[in-house]
């Protein structure tokens, strides 16, 4: 087919693409015919998704084309972004050579402790004394915890929050007499406390829980029997029996992840292993948490022992820092180089479904990272075959759509001044098709619906392979969760979960979504805040403009930080704005925050907060149902998010590629990968990085692309900024490759080689990447 003439012709060929695609009918059972399943995917405003801000154009161009057009680099508290320098054995490698110089800060050097790390491997891969990790005696490792046992309980002595739920429990005289208790342990006292006695079994049960929630592995508890005598026996669930809940310090705390899964790599490098081990985590089109349960299943570490900032995109390269439990460097090795006579191009990296990961940078640390600990992200993009949109192609444009340098130049500068409505993006709301989307699935567990919410998470999704839906159906259909977790792929962990539990019990619908893990039940909730939260920035913003109304909310300025997401340990008390500080201009649209619903937060005193209240009661809610007493690992605290975002560090580039798919970023293992082998840095990227400006398309063969580099404040979404910048829909965002490759084809692009048509595919084998017979060919 000869190449359409107009951008807009190339917008709706790719439109129709994504379509087909994503309304495909999904088969009921593997190799028979079934009835067709048209599910309606999620668009922008099914996520609250609408409007913008700026007045400018846009443009078209294609995001994520290649998953390397996507690079993100997780930017820590410090301002240092994390990058792979350095592998298991290597020498550290100058920083952030080959990308874009838009950033003030340097990159996160490897400290003196991961060289000597890298020094202190001998030819069989062991750690040697000379390493890192030395030993560390066992008075030190008291000390540590003795330290940080202090810390926690002097944050719990001081929770308001913790207070009130005890005396809610058990009244004013025992939450006084408990907080009392706590002041003597951490005073040293090797203190006991007994709760009153009780025969109510649910009132033992939330005693527990409070004490495991508030005060972690530090304070046990334990449900003791006495007879009729005052004397201790032994548990034999009688209803004579008077019970009473002891607590008392934890003699000796246990390691998570040391203990019962050790492979002896320890006592082999005969040293201790660090409190915390740092390492960085770089990923390609592969998803953060099926990384770490590969690491945890090959290591042979529980999943709970690894901790991280935030998770990342999964179509894209990533690189961002971790920690682990009580681990050595050398229990990673094979994730982190290639085996001996194996060059490391060959290599690639560890596989996962879909993708790879390396680790990198490995040091020791004496705290665990937590959610959150970040700054933000910096984001290199290639947007490619960009065109004008069809009334601006005129006046604008040149050569078949193709926008000058000036125009392109117009739309950035409006970008950078105007920012962007810091809408949360799709990604957070997951595949699944209108009505079983994760927010849906966190509405429905906040309405306490759990059947119906187990029968969302089991739901078909846009996208699912035949044999994915084909066990769903088995559920769904048949009601038969045995056969439906026998033939569900390994890697569908939640699925498996889910019906592994209901095999156990058929009507356990609430004990199955509680063995989900944390972060997965979490998600959820946070899906549905998310969705509420972006329906009342989009109805702040088309309603009132940029300005600060009266009743707005903000932080006190003195403990403003420019976190996208300021969270209660970073921030200050959110408060309402007065009429004379909105009269007077002493705010601005940067320091307006909206509430994401939740029992402790409160909400604006104008007309966004009455829509809130009316929005929640139209999903049949209200802000008392945000918390559950029975079951608070289902409760919503809430939280606050900036309305508005604004790039920090924003660069771009004009550049011009013939091949569809010629490569126009590099990344941290390729520069690892190439100084390996001696290679020079590309001609291409010597011509950039001297600031020479590339011409612009000189003849039709060559394409137009952009390049970006900016920073973002955490939980900050990059595709809401390239959203702002094309003024296109996010709905796909690129994240489908065969889609986007179609759609280029189409549009009249020179079919890409075979070498750049191959493309991993989500296959649940392990190991090292395979040869090339083990991908497939897209058609």
């Amino acid at each position: 087919r000869s190449p359409p003439s107009s951008g807009a012709s190339l917008a709706i060929l790719a439109r129709r693409c994504a379509v087909r695609c994503w309304t495909m009918p999904v088969s009921s059972s593997a190799g028979a015919s079934a009835p067709k399943l048209e599910m309606k995917a999620l668009t922008e405003a099914d996520c609250g998704i609408s409007g913008f801000v700026n007045s400018a154009s846009g443009f078209y161009g294609l995001l994520k084309q290649r998953y390397s057009d996507f690079q993100v680099h997780e930017v820590d508290l410090d301002g240092n972004q994390v990058r792979l320098t350095q592998l298991l054995g290597q020498e550290a490698q100058a920083a952030g050579a080959g990308e874009l110089k838009s950033s003030g800060r340097p990159p996160t050097e490897p400290s003196g402790q991961a060289e000597a790390l890298a020094a202190g491997q001998n030819d069989t891969g062991k750690a040697t004394e000379a390493s890192l990790l030395e030993e560390r005696t066992e008075e030190e490792e008291q000390e540590t915890d003795a330290v940080a046992m202090k810390s926690r309980l002097e944050a719990a002595m001081e929770d308001d929050e913790a207070k009130r739920s005890l005396e809610e429990l058990h009244g004013e005289e025992v939450r006084t007499s408990f907080f009392e208790f706590l002041g003597r342990s951490l005073a040293g006292e090797d203190a006991v406390f007994w709760f009153p006695e009780s025969a109510d079994k649910e009132l033992r049960r939330k005693t527990h829980s409070f004490v495991k929630q508030r005060l972690g592995d530090d304070f046990v508890s334990e449900t003791k029997e006495f007879d009729q005598d005052g004397e201790e026996v032994k548990q034999t669930h009688r209803k004579n029996r008077e019970r009473r809940i002891c607590v008392r310090r934890t003699k000796k705390r246990a390691r998570r992840g040391r203990q019962q899964r050790d492979d002896g790599s320890r006592r082999q490098a005969g040293g201790k292993a660090p409190d915390f081990l740092s390492f960085v985590l770089y990923k390609e089109n592969a998803e953060t948490m099926a990384c770490i349960h590969e690491l945890s299943k090959k290591a042979r570490v529980y999943n709970n022992s690894f901790s991280w900032a935030g998770t990342k995109d999964k179509r894209g390269i990533t690189s961002q820092r971790c920690t682990v439990r009580g681990r050595m460097a050398q229990d990673f090795a094979r994730f982190s180089r290639p085996s001996k006579g194996r060059e490391l191009r060959a290599w690639g990296g560890w596989r996962v479904p879909g993708g790879r990961f390396v680790l990198g940078n490995f040091e020791a640390v004496t705290e665990a990272l937590r959610l959150g600990d970040l700054y933000g992200n910096h984001f290199d993009i290639v947007l490619r075959h960009v065109r004008l949109k069809q009334d601006e192609e005129t006046e604008q444009g040149e050569d078949g759509g193709r926008p000058t340098r000036a125009y392109l130049d117009a739309q950035c500068a409006e970008l950078q001044k105007s920012g962007f409505i810091n809408f949360f993006g799709m990604q957070r709301f997951g595949m699944g098709p209108v009505g079983r989307g994760t927010a849906d699935v966190g509405r429905l567990l906040l309405q306490r619906r759990w059947e119906d919410a187990v029968r969302a998470v089991l739901g078909q999704a846009t996208g699912d392979r035949e044999e994915i839906a084909a066990a769903k159906d088995l559920f769904l259909k048949g009601g038969d969760a045995k056969s439906a977790y026998q033939a569900m792929p390994r890697y569908m962990n939640a699925e498996r979960i889910v019906l592994k539990m209901l095999g156990q019990c058929e009507n356990g619908y609430l004990n199955a979504l509680l063995k989900l893990p944390r972060q997965s039940v979490m998600m959820y909730l946070h899906a549905y805040q998310s969705r509420l939260w972006n329906r009342m920035a989009h109805e702040r913003i088309v309603r009132f403009g940029t300005e600060v109304l009266a009743g707005d909310l903000i932080f006190e300025k003195s403990e403003n930080r420019e976190d996208g997401l300021s969270r209660k340990r970073h921030r200050g008390a959110a408060r309402v704005v007065t009429e004379a500080e909105a009269s007077s201009g002493a705010f601005s649209i940067k320091d307006v925050v909206l509430p994401m619903v939740g029992f402790d937060v409160i909400l604006p005193e104008n007309e966004i907060g009455l829509l809130l209240r009316g929005a929640l009661e139209e999903d049949g809610l209200s802000l008392d149902d945000l918390r559950n007493d029975s079951q608070p690992s289902l409760s919503v605290g809430g939280d606050y998010r900036r309305v508005m975002c604004f790039l920090e560090e924003f660069k771009y580039e004009v550049v011009t590629y013939e091949a569809p798919e010629a490569p126009l970023l590099e990344s941290d293992l390729e520069i690892l990968g190439r100084r390996a082998g001696g290679e020079e840095e590309p001609a291409a990227e010597q011509r950039r990085r001297r600031e020479v400006p590339m011409p612009m398309a000189e003849k039709d063969s060559q394409e137009i692309g952009l390049r970006l580099s900016f920073t973002l404040p955490a939980s900050a979404y990059a595709t809401m900024a390239i959203r702002e910048l094309t003024k296109e829909s996010s709905e796909r965002g690129g994240s489908n490759y065969g889609v986007v490759k179609r759609s280029a084809q189409v549009m009249g692009d020179a079919p890409p080689n075979d070498a750049q048509q191959e493309s991993l595919v989500d296959e649940p084998d392990e190991g090292p990447i395979a040869p090339a017979k083990k991908r497939v060919r897209l058609s």
